[in-house]
C-alpha cells in the first residue's frame, strides 16, 4: 500500500486551521522557548534517571546527532506522512518488483507490449489507491494535529523531536496554564522518548517488527483505512477494526510496548518536572482532566485510536512504571533497557511484580 504524500497535505490542508494568531515576535519567542525547553529537559531526565556515567555518556553519544523541529500543524501533518511512507517502504524491502513482470518483458514482442500495458494499468491502479490513502490518512492526521503537542520521530536518521508550536500554544490557553511551565512539561514527555531511544536504539526495530507482523496479517492498511469513518462516529476503535485474531495479537504486541514507553513519559515529566516546574500539580490535574472531557473533534481524534485504550495505555504503563520503581528501586527498572527481552509483556504490565521477579530477581522486595 502506497500514500501519496501531497494528496494527504492538501486533504489536512482543507480541514485544519492553523491556530492561534500571533505576532511574528511571539512566535519567535515561542520556538526559542520550545527549543531550549527540549535541550534542556534531555540533562533533567538523565539526572533523574539516576544512571551510570558510562551508560549516560553513551546516551548522551547516541543522541548528539538528533534534531530538535519546532513545526506548525501543516509540518507536523508532513512529518508523519512522510514517517509512514517511509516506514512502508521500509517493510516492503528492496527488490519489490516482481519476477513475473521481468519475465512477461524478456519475452519480447507481443509479450513486451502486454507486460508493458499490464504495467501502466497496475501503476493507475496503485496511483489512484495511493492518491485516495493519501486523502483518507491527511483527513486523519489534519485532526490529530490539532490535539497532538509533540513526538519522537526515531524512524529516520537521526532522529528528530518535534514539538507541534501551535496546537502547545492553543492547549495552554484553553486550560489557562503558565505558558513556561507547561512548555516545559510538555519537552519533558517527549525528551523522554529521545532518552529511552539513546537508552536503547534496538528499540527502533522492535517497534518497526511488531508493526510489520501487524500490516503481514490478512489486513491491509487500506482495510484500516476503510473504517475511518466509523471511527471518527465513536462507532468502532481504530485499534480493533478490521483485525481478525491474527491482527489482533499483532496490535496487542505494538500496545504493549507503546504502553511502557508512554507509561515511563507520563511518570518522568511529573518526576524530573517537579524539580524545575511550580505549577506541575495543577498542569497533571488540569491535563488529566482535559483528557477526559473531549467533546467534538477531539473527541473524534481520540476515537480514532480508541481514547479508552489510549487512556489505558499512559495509566497502565505510568502504574507499571511506578510499581516497579516503588519495589526494585530506579535502577532495577533502568533494566528494561537492556534487551528485547527484558520489555514487559502484556500480562506483566498489568502484574508488574511478575516483571521484577522476571528480570530483577535479585530485589529485595517492595522498599
Amino acid at each position: 500500500m502506497r500514500i501519496h504524500v501531497p494528496s494527504a497535505l492538501a486533504a489536512a490542508r482543507e480541514s485544519t486551521p492553523a491556530g492561534p494568531k500571533v505576532t511574528a515576535a511571539d512566535g519567535e519567542d515561542l520556538v526559542l522557548e520550545m527549543r531550549d525547553a527540549a535541550e534542556t529537559s534531555f540533562d533533567l531526565l538523565l539526572d533523574a534517571m539516576c544512571l551510570s556515567r558510562e551508560v549516560e555518556d553513551a546516551a548522551r553519544q547516541r543522541a548528539a546527532s538528533d534534531r530538535v523541529l519546532v513545526v506548525d500543524r501543516m509540518g507536523w501533518v508532513k512529518a508523519n506522512a512522510l514517517m509512514l511512507t517511509e516506514l512502508l517502504e521500509h517493510l516492503d524491502g528492496p527488490g519489490s518488483g516482481t519476477d513475473g513482470d521481468r519475465r512477461t518483458h524478456s519475452r519480447g514482442g507481443l509479450g513486451t507490449v502486454l507486460g508493458a500495458a499490464r504495467q501502466k494499468l497496475s501503476s493507475a491502479r496503485s496511483g489512484a489507491e495511493a492518491r485516495s490513502a493519501g486523502v483518507q490518512l491527511g483527513t486523519v492526521l489534519g485532526i490529530l494535529s490539532r490535539r497532538v503537542l509533540g513526538q519522537y520521530e526515531p524512524m529516520r536518521r537521526p532522529g528528530a523531536l518535534i514539538l507541534n508550536a501551535p496546537t502547545i500554544l492553543a492547549m495552554e490557553q484553553r486550560l489557562q496554564l503558565n505558558s513556561r511551565d507547561f512548555r516545559l512539561w510538555v519537552a519533558f514527555h517527549e525528551t523522554t522518548h529521545r532518552v529511552q531511544l539513546a537508552l536503547a536504539p534496538w528499540i527502533r526495530g522492535e517497534v518497526i517488527d511488531r508493526i510489520g507482523r501487524l500490516l503481514n496479517t490478512e489486513e491491509s492498511l487500506g482495510d484500516l483505512l476503510a473504517q475511518l469513518p466509523a471511527a471518527l462516529r465513536g462507532e468502532v476503535s481504530l485499534a480493533h477494526a478490521a483485525l481478525s485474531v491474527e491482527g489482533q495479537r499483532a496490535m496487542e504486541d505494538i500496545t504493549a510496548i507503546m504502553t511502557l514507553l508512554e507509561g515511563h513519559a507520563d511518570v518522568m515529566m511529573d518526576w524530573a518536572g517537579k524539580r524545575v516546574i511550580p505549577s506541575v500539580s495543577r498542569i497533571r490535574r488540569v491535563f488529566d482532566a482535559s483528557r477526559r472531557s473531549d467533546t467534538g473533534l477531539r473527541a473524534a481524534a481520540m476515537r480514532l485510536i480508541g481514547s479508552e485504550e489510549k487512556l489505558a495505555q499512559y495509566e497502565d504503563g505510568a502504574q507499571f512504571v511506578r510499581t516497579v520503581i516503588r519495589q526494585a528501586g530506579m535502577d532495577g527498572f533502568n533494566r528494561v533497557w537492556s534487551s528485547p527481552s527484558a520489555l514487559p509483556s502484556s500480562s506483566e504490565l498489568q502484574h508488574p511484580e511478575s516483571w521484577v521477579s522476571r528480570v530483577v530477581p535479585d530485589t529485595p522486595g517492595t522498599v
